[in-house]
């Protein structure tokens, strides 16, 4: 990001993806065309198990805007995980 940042330019948007993986060191070409630049749902239910939450979803199974919230009594090992990927030590 510094090649941008430090000499006071944005970035084109059609670099986002290159400049993710520079600074996470992460491949996410795929990541970004399923779910930035497709229309695919990234299965949210899955990803956030691990860390002792899950996704309201609306009568039709549709996953509600901003909407997950704790399992029903997360683990401390899934507490850790949340401190130490998401710096979050509190339940939402």
């Amino acid at each position: 990001m510094s090649e941008y940042a430090d000499k006071g330019k944005g970035f084109p948007e059609d670099r986002l993806p290159q400049i993710f993986e520079k600074a996470t060191g992460a491949k996410l070409l795929d990541f970004y065309n399923s779910y930035i630049n497709g229309k695919e749902l990234p299965a949210l239910d899955t990803f956030l198990a691990p860390y002792g939450w899950k996704v309201n979803r609306n009568a039709k199974g549709n996953p509600t805007r901003g909407a997950f919230h704790d399992l029903d009594e997360p683990t401390p090992e899934q507490m850790k995980l949340r401190e130490a990927f998401f710096s979050v030590t509190e339940s939402r």
